[in-house]
């Protein structure tokens, strides 16, 4: 066996990712170091763990296990080293601890019990704890060191990505948002990898590395960042000739070709760095629409004098955005059950329902400061939205309510559980394999094998 601890742990137990024995974290660097000189800075385990993510290497990339190992890895050695256990146990000043090591030990076991078979609360509002540590400390029947060592733990989990609390800390911080920036319009943002281009334009890889060099003209092109294309080269969308009518209009398209599904399936499960990268170019951009001032770094850019946020905590920029102006925009993201992320926001606009009850706003209204019928223009523009046939969601709009509360169980919404017939068209021609995407030159040609938005 292999201690996971160690610098060289990464390459020993990954060979065809690190195919040199030279690259890893300094776990314990005051035991020596591995292959470093003396001058050498120091590779702290997170550090590492952020850096070989974005490793350009495509044995790194494209390996469903290397990535995932290290940050448990990483993950598990953080948890274990960083010192919350005895911190929170001090008694008052002069007075000596007596609690030995073995009450440590008995009341981290009687934790691990309660976490799978304790409770919390009673009569009626009584629940299982079944698993949650957000519950642990406050089990029926704790010891007094068993609740302040399940505290210590709550605490250090508030500071460690993926674990429960950190959910409940994005609550906290996004009601905190509300008190401050006032009611807000909430958001959820759900992209769809495998239906974007963006994904495919960002998925890079060295012309030099073995997988491009040796690969067939389908992955050599999809390593290039010119391909594929963002914007459709020909676009009409409003009439350009004085005999065009209002219909000719309507009727205008938009065309963009991207490979077909098959293609665009192994690209990103390929390249999962890549997904990423395209969901934070897409959340950015959403925050240029909605007229905030947003970047990478947000909100830590405010610790210089360079941040996002002007001298009153506001990130609105000077003529707004789509949606009127919006003094703050922040949210959360979330990973749903195939991995990909997902994101649950909060926009602040500046408008009467910002700070005022609904008493409030109901006097203004009596006394005309407000004019309702621009309000509710701006509502209908607010709420707006597009499907796919007018007709047929205007025949199921009056049973929507009934048919919801049934669980859409009738055999007219088969359709919600099958293939999407987008989806069949596209791969109609060929029904390639995973495999076969990557080195199949007919699937990087011109019709049928092109999906077409509209």
């Amino acid at each position: 066996m292999v201690d996971q601890w160690q610098s060289k742990y990464a390459s020993l137990a990954f060979p065809f990712s690190i195919p040199q024995c030279v690259s890893g974290p300094d776990f314990r660097p005051d035991e020596g170091r591995w292959r470093r000189v003396a001058e050498a800075p120091l590779v702290w385990p997170t550090a590492f763990m952020r850096m070989v993510a974005r490793r350009s290497s495509a044995a790194v990339r494209s390996s469903w296990t290397f990535v995932p190992a290290i940050r448990s890895c990483i993950w598990r050695w953080v948890s274990e080293h960083t010192f919350s256990i005895a911190t929170p146990f001090a008694q008052k000043r002069g007075s000596a601890t007596m609690t030995s090591s073995a009450d440590y030990i008995q009341a981290a076991k009687n934790l691990c019990w309660h976490l799978k078979n304790g409770v919390v609360g009673s009569g009626l509002t009584r629940i299982r704890i079944n698993g949650d540590t957000t519950l642990l400390p406050r089990a029926k029947g704790l010891s007094s060191l068993e609740r302040r060592l399940a505290w210590a733990q709550h605490f250090l989990a508030k500071h460690m990505c993926g674990t429960q609390q950190v959910r409940q800390l994005m609550g906290h911080t996004q009601f905190g948002a509300r008190v401050m920036y006032g009611d807000c319009i909430f958001f959820t943002i759900s992209p769809n990898p495998q239906m974007s281009a963006l994904v495919l334009r960002l998925s890079r890889y060295r012309q030099s590395d073995p997988y491009v060099k040796h690969g067939g003209d389908v992955t050599q092109r999809l390593a290039r960042q010119d391909y594929p294309s963002l914007e459709a080269k020909r676009a009409r969308r409003v009439p350009v000739r004085p005999d065009d009518s209002e219909q000719d209009s309507k009727d205008a398209t938009v065309e963009i070709d991207i490979p077909s599904y098959e293609l665009r399936l192994a690209a990103t499960s390929r390249d999962p760095l890549a997904i990423m990268e395209a969901y934070r170019v897409e959340v950015l951009r959403l925050a240029a629409v909605l007229g905030v001032r947003m970047c990478p770094n947000c909100p830590r850019c405010n610790e210089s004098v360079y941040g996002c946020q002007d001298l009153f905590g506001c990130n609105m920029r000077p003529m707004g955005g789509v949606l009127g102006g919006m003094v703050a925009f922040g949210g959360a993201t979330e990973h749903q059950g195939h991995g990909t992320p997902h994101l649950h926001a909060e926009g602040h606009v500046a408008c009467l329902y910002q700070f005022h009850s609904l008493e409030e706003i109901a006097e203004k209204i009596r006394k005309g400061y407000v004019d309702t019928v621009a309000f509710v223009a701006y509502n209908n523009h607010l709420h707006q939205s597009d499907v796919l046939d007018e007709a047929t969601y205007d025949a199921f709009l009056p049973h929507v309510e009934e048919e919801k509360a049934k669980g859409f169980a009738g055999k007219s919404h088969d359709g919600l559980c099958v293939t999407p017939a987008y989806v069949v068209d596209d791969m109609a021609s060929s029904k390639p394999t995973l495999a076969d995407a990557y080195e199949r030159a007919d699937l990087m040609g011109s019709g049928k094998n092109y999906t077409t938005r509209k």
